[in-house]
């Protein structure tokens, strides 16, 4: 369902009149180059939680989906199986604020991790969240584009991504620049969007998703940064993703192929959120620390979307996967 416009677009700007962020809109818009907009849609380190993987449930569910356990994490569960040996060298790429390089460390598989982002505010804090967990010696991160920045050939033996590759574009050079960086061996982890690019949304999901943001209490539907009820699900337009972040999805739905052709697949697993990712998007705040009524709203959600995903083989706009390079 293409739209070069959507009401998503008009709503968008609404919303910014109404939280008196116009001003940070348009600065955004007006930025000289594609990379100078995505620079500036990340220039700030995330605040509160708005998507739907910041709810502890969804962690959950997103665990038991790529482990088979709730409360074992990917990391811990990558750990175990593939990174016994121990001293291992990790490059982590759109690293972010560094909460997932944190765990990674607290593995104690690794010798070291570099992470990279190009966001100077999300790499600050990325260092001082491995500071506050004693883990700076292991942890090292860098305000740097990995599409350009010189990276050593085969020094790292684990490459992490993990919300990363399909900010990624053009793809297949990225990710064979990255390959070039890995060990013979090497393992890649992924877990990842993998879904419509430019999050040009099916009709069917967002049907679903519609369904189940209309069966949730409208005390569970206000936006935390205007108060705003949400009251349906738009899928945004080609032209305003493009001018407000060109990285964001951009070939999201070629991140299978394009690893595939570059690493042997060990394994991979649908993590979902067709409906989901959807329908608690700038909601899930309400979610963050249920009692037994949310918890039982976030239990119907889980059934609507695996009704959605069992009648749809295939389907699963998340995904976990390990690969590996291999051996020269």
């Amino acid at each position: 369902m293409r739209r070069y416009v959507s009401p998503d677009d008009v709503w968008r700007v609404v919303e910014k009149v109404r939280q008196h962020r116009l001003g940070t809109l348009v600065r955004r818009l007006v930025q000289p180059s594609a990379s100078a907009r995505v620079r500036h849609a990340w220039s700030a380190a995330p605040a509160g939680v708005r998507q739907w993987t910041g709810i502890p449930h969804v962690q959950q569910r997103l665990n038991a989906r790529a482990t088979g356990n709730p409360r074992t994490s990917v990391a811990a569960y990558v750990a175990e199986k593939y990174l016994s040996a121990g001293g291992h060298r990790g490059i982590s790429v759109a690293c972010g604020a560094g909460a997932n390089e944190v765990r990674w460390a607290e593995t104690g598989c690794f010798a070291r991790i570099d992470g990279f982002d190009i966001s100077p505010a999300r790499i600050e804090a990325a260092r001082q969240r491995a500071q506050a967990a004693g883990l700076a010696h292991v942890l090292h991160f860098h305000v740097a584009d990995v599409r350009s920045v010189p990276l050593p050939p085969e020094a790292y033996t684990v490459l992490l991504a993990e919300g990363a590759l399909h900010h990624l574009s053009p793809l297949a050079p990225a990710v064979a620049r990255l390959r070039a960086a890995l060990a013979p061996g090497g393992l890649v982890v992924l877990r990842d969007f993998v879904g419509p690019a430019r999050f040009q949304w099916t009709r069917a999901q967002v049907a679903a998703a519609d369904a189940l943001l209309a069966a949730l209490p409208e005390a569970y539907r206000t936006r935390a940064a205007s108060g705003t009820v949400k009251r349906r699900i738009w899928t945004p337009g080609l032209l305003a993703m493009r001018l407000s972040d060109p990285s964001e999805a951009a070939e999201s739905d070629r991140i299978p192929a394009v690893l595939a052709a570059h690493v042997h697949t060990l394994e991979t697993r649908s993590l979902g959120g067709d409906v989901l990712h959807l329908a608690f998007d700038e909601i899930a705040h309400h979610f963050t620390a249920p009692d037994s009524a949310r918890l039982y709203w976030l239990e119907q959600a889980f059934a609507h979307e695996d009704a959605y995903l069992a009648a749809r083989p295939g389907a699963g706009d998340f995904l976990f996967g390990v690969y590996r390079k291999a051996h020269a």
